[in-house]
């Protein structure tokens, strides 16, 4: 559900009293109306229509995050496909292909994902609290690996599962069922990514 605040600013020229510009909230994206027939002018369905279109490239844009895997429970994950592919051929991770979208830098209401590190194990997270916590424990921050999608607007939901030290990043319920199977914590969902 597109639930978000939207603020339009809308100028109007009058012609007794000049030009005066106001603003207008919505409560809900979603109380906008969708059909040309209920829109009182045709600024208001250009607006609608701008709006569908931006939200659709936030939810649809973004890159491959590629992600690769150690025996030792290391995963990574990255925009990166030569980062992957340097992994895989110098550090004998295995390729796990493309598992979701993301952008670089956080879009809309998307937050970024900190990437962090010990003892080669990565670990995951959009909070600035259990980013801290994990550089109290040792870890090095690796800046940010890339951002997540904005949660009120679209995106899968992206669980992270933990064992020991290790953790992962899945989108997949079967992968979530099979891996807590084999002994891994699912943490539950932790931030959104665009869908592959």
């Amino acid at each position: 559900m597109f639930r978000r605040a939207i603020a339009v600013l809308l100028s109007l020229s009058l012609l007794s009293v000049g030009a005066c510009s106001f603003v207008f909230a919505l409560d809900d994206y979603d109380a906008l109306p969708r059909d040309a027939a209920t829109l009182d002018s045709p600024i208001d369905s250009n607006i609608v229509s701008d709006m569908d279109a931006r939200i659709a490239a936030m939810c649809d844009g973004g890159s491959p995050v590629y992600q690769v895997s150690k025996a030792s429970g290391d995963f990574i994950y990255t925009l990166s496909a030569g980062e992957a592919a340097n992994a895989v051929k110098t550090y004998g991770y295995v390729d796990g292909g493309v598992v979701f979208t993301a952008y670089a830098k956080p879009v809309g209401g998307g937050l970024p994902v900190y990437r962090l590190q010990r003892d080669f194990l990565h670990f995951y997270t959009v909070s600035p609290v259990e980013r801290d916590e994990a550089l109290a424990r040792g870890y090095v921050s690796e800046d940010i690996g890339f951002s997540s999608s904005d949660p009120e607007r679209c995106g899968v939901a992206v669980h992270r599962l933990q064992r020991g030290d290790a953790y992962q990043l899945t989108t997949s319920e079967e992968e979530i069922a099979a891996f807590v199977g084999e002994g891994w914590i699912d943490e539950g969902p932790k931030f959104t990514a665009g869908k592959i």
